[in-house]
């Protein structure tokens, strides 16, 4: 929850962090007409021309608005401290995201480690491969070893 904005009627109306208009809400000086910010150019991407090659990522927006011509940006005493906080919670975010749907991904379709393939042979004492836990290497072999031997 970002705050509050108060309606004509005073209404207050909760504001989400998540919210696309958020920027220009918190920053009226530097868009003063409301138009202009990061979401605004992802929304007039996704409908214009889809040829583009450059894609817009949040922390280019924010590199161009800090180098652009236009000072009042990186002049500006909160917006680009806001706007760094805003692209590493994003980038968190992602993170976060990325290393659970491995661990889910990993608990369901974990292959065995090579440890847990090796096992010692009952015969010679070396290390073999342990055809209990899977049956595809030994196949491979023994189809290696008929086409080669046996033909």
């Amino acid at each position: 929850m970002a705050g509050f904005i108060k309606t004509s009627n005073s209404t207050t109306l909760p504001l989400s962090f998540n919210d696309s208009e958020l920027e220009p809400l918190l920053f009226p000086d530097l868009f003063p007409d409301g138009h202009g910010h990061f979401y605004e150019y992802t929304q007039n991407k996704s409908t214009g021309n889809e040829n583009n090659l450059i894609t817009l990522t949040y922390g280019k927006y924010i590199k161009h608005k800090l180098l652009h011509v236009d000072p009042r940006f990186r002049l500006h005493p909160y917006w680009p401290l806001w706007s760094y906080l805003h692209l590493e919670k994003k980038r968190n975010h992602q993170n976060t995201q990325r290393i659970w749907r491995k661990k889910q991904s990993d608990a369901i379709y974990k292959p065995p480690t090579t440890a847990e393939l090796i096992t010692r042979s009952l015969y010679t004492g070396n290390y073999i491969i342990d055809e209990t836990k899977t049956t595809i290497l030994f196949e491979l072999a023994t189809l290696i070893f008929m086409n080669n031997y046996c033909m």
